[in-house]
Order: structure tokens, then C-alpha cells, then sequence
């Protein structure tokens, strides 16, 4: 909410940004508890105990990851996660402070005792955790979606910028059916044409290429609003939607989108 109130004023006074005001606070306890946006700030030439902070909404987190169970496993065996690499289900419809650091400090924990055995199954046996299977969930998938989509076909010209430029306009803040289509396709096609070469630039961009166009095919079948997720044509939350989503690889084919 206070995201989509800062693009709106943004957008209404045509504005980079919108001013955030400390200085009413007592300056030492400012200094004390934000050093390193008091230094960054410094360096531009801004006294944050003195002068208002020029702001605008950046993306900064994830709010799921890897699927994972109680113990970090995931389904491929000997891979574990946590923290915002992970979806443990803990972290809700939204990140607060802070809970990224504290689900690392228990999930880490447990992956170490899954790791080495000292665990207790289902059973109350002690030993190693048979590895999960991610498309075992009682509840369906919803389709099956292909990366290419509906009779898009391969296009190249994929770039970090025009990745960026398309996430930022689509899959942001808020978001729409219309939009989130657009980019699902877009990516889908990104995806199909793209042709990685062993550099670490091209496989980030492939992994971003991916990870993105998750985000918008999820997003776009999320047909409500809840947490960071904003649908401006569905506003309000469903309790149909009470559930998390998980896209996972069937093999060489398409890609199936779980729930």
C-alpha cells in the first residue's frame, strides 16, 4: 500500500520520487539506527538528520523461491534452501522485517540436522528423510503451461534492460491481467529464442529470463490481491487463493505450474 501511494503521487506531480522527512527524530538515535543509509546519503551530499530523503519503490526481495519442506529439502535430492532462496511457507503473502534473517537462522538449523540424519520421520524412525516430491501435493495443477505460450513464436533480442524495462512495467507493483499477459508471452518467446553461451552473463540473463517469467505466469493466474501481490483488476483477496503456487520442469517438455 505504501508503494502503490508513493507511484501515485510519482505519477501525479510528475516527480523521480517523493520526499521522506527525519528530521523531527532525534538525530543521534537516526545516526544509531540507520548508519548505512546515513552514509550513503552522505555521499551525495544529503544530511538525512537535517534535510528530507529523496525516495522512489525498488525491488529489494523475493517473497517465495525454491519449494521446500520442514527441513529444507527440496525436490531434487541433496539440494536444500532457505531463507528468501527458499518457499517454506512461513514467510506469508508478504516479507516483514526481518524474516528473511530469522527463517535462515531455523531453516539453516534443520537443513544441518536433515543433512546428517539426525531427523525424525514421519514414522518417529530416526535417519535420513526420503527427498520430497514437489508435484505429490494433494491439490492439482491447474494447467499445464507451455513457455512459448499460445502461438508465440521465438523472438530474440532479449538484454538485461529491456528484461528490467518489462518486469518494471508489468510485473510491478501493480499489476493487471492485460499486462501480466503481455509479459508471460514476452518472456515465454525471450526464453524459446534464447541461445546461452557459457559466460556468466548469459547465464544470469537465462536465469532471470526463467525466474521472470514464473513471476508473471503465477502472478497472472493469481486471480486476487494479497501481501505484495496487487491485482488492480482484482483488488480484493479470495479465499479460494488461500494456497501457494509452484512451477516445476516435467522433463524436456513444458513447463507445469502446480498449485
Amino acid at each position: 500500500a505504501v508503494s502503490r501511494a508513493i507511484l501515485r503521487e510519482i505519477a501525479t506531480t510528475g516527480s523521480p520520487h517523493v520526499w521522506l522527512d527525519l528530521t523531527h527524530l532525534d538525530p543521534a538515535r537516526v545516526e544509531a539506527h540507520f548508519p548505512n543509509i546515513a552514509r550513503v546519503c552522505r555521499r551525495y551530499g544529503i544530511e538525512i538528520t537535517r534535510q528530507p530523503i529523496p525516495i522512489a519503490p525498488a525491488a529489494h526481495y523475493m517473497i517465495g523461491g525454491i519449494l521446500t519442506d520442514v527441513w529444507g529439502r527440496a525436490s531434487l535430492p541433496g539440494l536444500y534452501a532457505c531463507g528468501e532462496a527458499a518457499s517454506t511457507g512461513v514467510h506469508g503473502a508478504n516479507r516483514l522485517a526481518s524474516n528473511s534473517l530469522l527463517e535462515a537462522v531455523v531453516f539453516a538449523q534443520r537443513i544441518v540436522q536433515a543433512s546428517t540424519g539426525d531427523t525424525v520421520n514421519a514414522d518417529n524412525s530416526k535417519g535420513p528423510l526420503t527427498p520430497i516430491d514437489a508435484g505429490s501435493a494433494a491439490t492439482p495443477p491447474i494447467q499445464f503451461v507451455d513457455v512459448l505460450g499460445s502461438g508465440a513464436k521465438p523472438a530474440r533480442g532479449a538484454t538485461s534492460p529491456r528484461f528490467r524495462d518489462l518486469m518494471w512495467r508489468e510485473v510491478s507493483i501493480t499489476r493487471t491481467g492485460v499486462g501480466l499477459s503481455e509479459a508471460e508471452a514476452q518472456l515465454g518467446a525471450w526464453l524459446a529464442g534464447l541461445r546461452t553461451r557459457p559466460t556468466r552473463r548469459s547465464v544470469e540473463l537465462a536465469n532471470m529470463l526463467l525466474v521472470g517469467w514464473q513471476m508473471a505466469a503465477t502472478a497472472l493466474r493469481r486471480e486476487e490481491s494479497r501481501g505484495a501481490h496487487y491485482r488492480a483488476d482484482f483488488p480484493d483477496a479470495s479465499p479460494e487463493w488461500l494456497k501457494r503456487l509452484a512451477v516445476r520442469l516435467t522433463g524436456v517438455g513444458p513447463i507445469r505450474l502446480d498449485i
